[in-house]
This record gives structure tokens, sequence and C-alpha cells, in this order.
């Protein structure tokens, strides 16, 4: 087996093409493989096989210039939660047409995921790792595993919902 590294966007030409035999994606490239390759197409799907976080990231200078984004910001994602908890199928028609999926392959998307917002303790542990991993493999050159600790903003999200803050500070 060889592992090649592309762009999102050229996995499934790659995969239609036969210069790849595999691609491991999210949506909406699953989708445009199984429309592209039809019966051709094999989907070998895993709850649980992969934990995907994502992050919000701003200058430090922003937060300090502008206190209330922050609050603003975070008042926004709990709607947000809110709103994909409450009104699933609306969530799937606005997802699906942002990504050019039929709502069913939307809703299928969304199934999965996990989307609370939230600072876990687990988070600090991921983001070690990740860099102790960065640099045994020499993709950074530092000799100390940074301290993520002080680059978290946890501020806002306690302010509006503590019992999603489990970072010990």
């Amino acid at each position: 087996m060889r592992i090649a590294f592309m762009k999102d966007e050229e996995l499934v030409p790659a995969l239609v093409a036969g210069k790849v035999d595999a691609i491991t994606v999210f949506e909406p490239q699953t989708s445009q493989a199984r429309h592209a390759l039809g019966d051709r197409c094999a989907v070998l799907a895993a709850s649980g096989l992969y934990h995907c976080t994502r992050f919000l990231v701003t200058r430090a200078g922003l937060l300090r210039e502008r206190p209330q984004f922050a609050a603003r910001l975070v008042t926004a994602l709990l709607e947000a939660e809110t709103f994909a908890t409450d009104a699933p199928k609306q969530t799937s028609e606005i997802v699906a047409a942002r990504l050019g999926l039929s709502p069913a392959e939307a809703a299928t998307a969304l199934r999965g995921l996990d989307l609370r917002v939230r600072l876990d303790q687990s988070l600090l542990c991921s983001l070690e790792d990740l860099a102790r991993w960065a640099m045994r493999e020499g993709l950074v050159r530092q000799a100390a595993t940074p301290n993520y600790l002080s680059l978290l903003s946890c501020d806002a999200l306690a302010a509006r919902r503590p019992e999603a803050v489990t970072i010990i500070r």
C-alpha cells in the first residue's frame, strides 16, 4: 500500500480516474464519489472511527480590541447548536443546499456529528499529543510542547454555559 496526500478537491477525481484505489473523505466528497462511481462505489463507514474537532482561531489582539466579539460569537454558536438539535430537518436542508447534497445525504452526514459547543480537557490532551507527533516526525522545529492552555480563551463560553468548559485551569 502507498499512501498519497492530496488536496480535498483532488480526491474524488483521482478515485474516478483510477489514480488511487481508495480515499478517506467527509461530506460532500463522500456523496460526490457515490454519484460519480454509482454501483462501482463502496463506502466503508464506521461510527467513532475518527474524531474530528473544529477550532475557532483568531488573533489574540482581536479579543483585547473587541472584548464583545467572543461573547457574540459564542452566543451565535450556541444558538446554532440549539437550532441543529431542535430542527434537524431544517438543518439538513440548510446543509444540503450549502454542500450541494440531497436532504437525505445531508441528514445521514449530520447523524454522526457531535455539534456541541464545548472546551473539553481532552482537547488539551489531543493538542499536546499532536504537537509531540509533529516534533517526533520533524514537522516542526520545537524542543518543547507548547502551553496550549495559555492560548485558549474560555471566558466567553464559561460565562454562557459553564458546564461546557471542562478544561482544568
